[in-house]
């Protein structure tokens, strides 16, 4: 993780665990992050890495495309591939989904197994915590 306001830069995030899924919803200041291959090879290479900005964008570099992603677009990344992430002001929700979880032979239409999950995790996050305020 870098920022170009180290000193001054501040994040909000929790982390829920499903079972073997953890989401967290994020605000952060402007910053960006990379998976380099050495990341790659000391944990979780089977997975997905999803992001789904509320507000703010994310410009995405993975598997040789760059693309910016703002409020309801998603972002699929295999931790298996390098990426590097640059935000301004972001409020996102993150998923990291185990590869084993996700059928291969249910794609949707539009190619991805996991393109309804922003829905359902727009429906998560705005419910309150069974567990009260945090």
């Amino acid at each position: 993780m870098n920022s170009d306001r180290a000193a001054q830069f501040q994040a909000q995030t929790r982390l829920l665990e499903w079972g073997p899924v953890s989401v967290w919803p994020t605000m952060v200041e402007p910053m960006s992050w990379r998976r380099t291959p050495r990341l790659i090879r000391q944990s979780g290479p089977e997975n997905y890495y999803v992001t789904l900005p509320i507000a703010g964008t994310v410009d995405v570099t993975h598997a040789g495309r760059e693309a910016v992603h703002g409020p309801r677009e998603m972002h699929v990344a295999a931790t298996s591939q390098p990426f590097h992430y640059v935000t301004g002001a972001l409020h996102a929700v993150g998923l990291e989904v185990p590869r084993k979880l996700v059928p291969r032979s249910r794609r949707s239409r539009r190619g991805h197994p996991l393109e309804q999950l922003p829905q359902l995790v727009r429906h998560l996050c705005a419910r309150p915590s069974p567990h009260g305020a945090d």
